[in-house]
């Protein structure tokens, strides 16, 4: 059995494991998604630059590309639109690093929590529904305010994705015509909306969670209420 402190420091640990599993789910759920993407292009007339059936043969490609099965394929579509550049290519690659790292970041964060909830159970089912609803109800509470913050911060969503970019992609190799594949295919709205549907996704799961961080402080409760009337 945990004693006090190694058991809030478990506690402590597992709040964030569950905060990064909130804010990424979205991302697991959606980047490999065709049928989102096809509902992204839909919105921002992207199939009327682009025909259906070399929307999906590209995202096809990209999606397997970022699943790290295939490398870019240069196809050019019919239209206006050219196929990827060299450059395009490398930015797509850079995303892809930072895709790779997020996601490993969330499978790490679940399998950390997994142990990390294995070590908090304990003799006294009270104190693991104590725990479990500290860990559920704290990471409600950091993600919600993350959540707020990001919500605020791309008010104007062009300077936030900006910054975005300078962030993590110092290089600059983010910069192309607005006839380029890429732009055509992701202009901003198409980001603008997807990172609002991650935010809105993100607070669904949040919500849940928070339920569940009721339930069991509301468990331990009754558990310890059940003790009581048997040691009367």
């Amino acid at each position: 059995m945990l004693n006090r402190k190694i058991r809030a420091t478990v506690i402590a640990f597992n709040i964030i494991f569950v905060a990064v599993l909130i804010i990424l789910s979205p991302l697991a759920m959606y980047l490999f998604s065709m049928p989102h993407y096809f509902s992204l292009y839909e919105q921002h007339q992207v199939t009327q630059s682009i025909s259906e059936q070399d929307l999906t043969k590209i995202t096809g490609n990209l999606i397997n590309f970022f699943r790290n099965r295939e490398e870019i394929i240069p196809f050019e579509p019919e239209g206006p639109a050219p196929a990827f550049t060299d450059n395009e290519i490398s930015h797509l690659e850079d995303v892809r690093v930072l895709t790779n790292r997020l996601l490993i970041i969330f499978y790490s964060s679940l399998g950390l929590f997994v142990l990390s909830s294995i070590l908090l159970v304990s003799k006294k089912i009270a104190l693991f529904f104590k725990s479990m609803g500290l860990v559920f109800v704290g990471s409600a509470g950091l993600v919600g305010a993350i959540l707020v913050l990001l919500y605020l911060f791309s008010q104007n969503f062009w300077v936030f994705f900006e910054q975005f970019h300078q962030v993590f992609f110092p290089q600059g190799n983010y910069m192309f015509p607005a006839d380029s594949l890429l732009i055509t295919l992701f202009p901003l709205g198409f980001f603008h909306q997807f990172f609002l549907k991650m935010v809105m996704t993100s607070g669904i799961i949040l919500a849940i969670v928070l339920l569940l961080g009721f339930l069991f402080l509301y468990a331990n409760k009754l558990q310890l209420r059940k003790q009581d009337g048997r040691n009367q």
